[in-house]
């Protein structure tokens, strides 16, 4: 037997005589029941812990965790911009105490923040309302700039460009020609025997003369074509891209829409008619300096009116080592 065993001896009297009793125990079966008890214990114990465990970990959840996760999802909602989330906590405890906190917190800020966009909203109107002003104000200064540079361009009689204009316009379209090599042609232009208009129908017909005047030369030229009112009842008129011959052929023209209008008062004329004369010059073909094409026009001007006025004359170079040479055309 490889068990445990155990052995118990005491003694026997018996009147007179004695002895010892031996008793041997297996103790294998109350080993047995140890080791299940043991193994019982351990496994209760066990048990024990792990429902302390439990209890402890789901009262934990209850009364920590879940409410600092609530608290937590809570938070980033309204990090996220949704100022309306509130923490749904109810407990007295610490947390529940912070959960009323942030609670305060998201309504104060809720309210300062719709505070603030309304004022927003309100500082956003006004300056809108502001800007159209403003919009509206820069138009109307645009406006009056424009037609403050208009009228320091224009004539303020006939509405057409000034000689400020056109001094600025000849200095820059003879270098644009020169660069381009295109030609440009200049038209000297006189009212003929004004002054005895004047004198005999007196200003405001005079006035009204050169205004037809103006149009009538706006209306025989191009657009692209530059007419201004040089001084009196003398025009010039700058034709872009055109050659000597064409800018003839304009001058014509001219000289034709004003002989054929009926001008009032024109019968008094000293040719029975209100005219004009016409000194042609051009660029670069006369001259290659702005000054002095306007000079050889007003010079081919002065030759129309020797020659008998309502013509066009062509100012022409002068051969070498002779006087200039002026060509009329009647």
């Amino acid at each position: 037997n490889d068990g445990p065993l155990m052995f118990v001896s005491m003694p026997a009297v018996s009147g007179i005589r004695w002895g010892t009793i031996v008793a041997k125990l297996d103790l294998r079966s109350v080993e047995r029941r140890i080791s299940i008890s043991q193994v019982a214990l351990i496994g209760a114990g066990f048990g024990l812990t792990l429902t302390i465990a439990i209890a402890l970990f789901v009262s934990l959840s209850l009364m920590v965790i879940g409410p600092v996760r609530v608290l937590a999802r809570t938070a980033a909602k309204l990090q996220s911009g949704d100022l309306s989330t509130r923490v749904r906590i109810r407990s007295s405890d610490e947390l529940g105490k912070l959960a009323h906190a942030f609670n305060n917190m998201a309504s104060d800020l809720q309210t300062y923040t719709h505070s603030l966009e309304e004022k927003v909203r309100e500082r956003s109107a006004e300056i809108e309302e502001k800007n159209h002003v403003l919009e509206d104000l820069n138009l109307r200064l645009q406006e009056a700039v424009k037609e403050l540079e208009r009228q320091a361009l224009s004539d303020a009689l006939t509405g057409i460009y000034n000689r400020r204009y056109f001094n600025e316009v000849i200095a820059t379209e003879t270098q644009r020609s020169e660069r381009s090599e295109h030609p440009l042609t200049l038209l000297m232009i006189d009212v003929d025997h004004f002054k005895q208009f004047n004198d005999t129908h007196g200003h405001p017909a005079g006035d009204t003369v050169l205004i037809d005047v103006a149009r009538l030369l706006n209306e025989n030229l191009r657009s692209t074509d530059v007419v201004a009112r040089y001084g009196g009842e003398e025009f010039v008129a700058l034709l872009l891209d055109t050659d000597a011959d064409a800018g003839f052929a304009a001058a014509e023209k001219l000289r034709s829409s004003i002989e054929e209008f009926s001008f009032e008062g024109e019968e008094t004329q000293p040719l029975g008619t209100l005219s004009i004369s016409v000194g042609v010059a051009s660029f670069p073909l006369d001259t290659d300096h702005a000054a002095a094409l306007v000079r050889y026009a007003d010079e081919a001007l002065y030759q129309a009116k020797e020659q008998g006025r309502n013509r066009v004359a062509v100012w022409k170079r002068p051969k070498e080592n002779s006087e200039p040479a002026l060509a009329t055309k009647p």
